[in-house]
């Protein structure tokens, strides 16, 4: 099972092509996937998510994965908190919709 942490200002959510399995990732929570949800994750995300993944040559990344939980979590507390320079998101449900809110804007999903 892979171990997934998201670090930095917001959440991310990665909906699957199965269209039942959403994977939500918010910062610092940490996100054990089946093998399974993984391999399809990195197959329909990997282009976006391997670039990201924090390594010694690339500290500025938003993701730690790891197939040891153990590892995640002493790399999470090695890294430490991330401040990135995006806008904090909230999302207000109502029951019409989901409302996004950032930088003073609303959209409706």
């Amino acid at each position: 099972m892979a171990t997934i942490i998201k670090k930095g200002t917001n959440a991310i959510c990665f909906k699957l092509s199965d269209n039942k399995t959403t994977i939500m990732l918010e910062p610092d929570v940490l996100v054990v996937l089946e093998d399974k949800d993984f391999d399809t994750l990195m197959h329909e995300y990997g282009s976006f998510i391997k670039p990201r993944i924090i390594t010694d040559s690339n500290p500025g990344g938003c993701f730690i994965v790891s197939f040891k939980k153990d590892n995640a979590q002493a790399q999470n507390k090695e890294v430490g908190e991330v401040q990135d320079n995006s806008s904090p998101v909230e999302v207000e449900e109502t029951e019409e919709a989901k409302v996004i809110k950032r930088r003073g804007r609303r959209k409706s999903v």
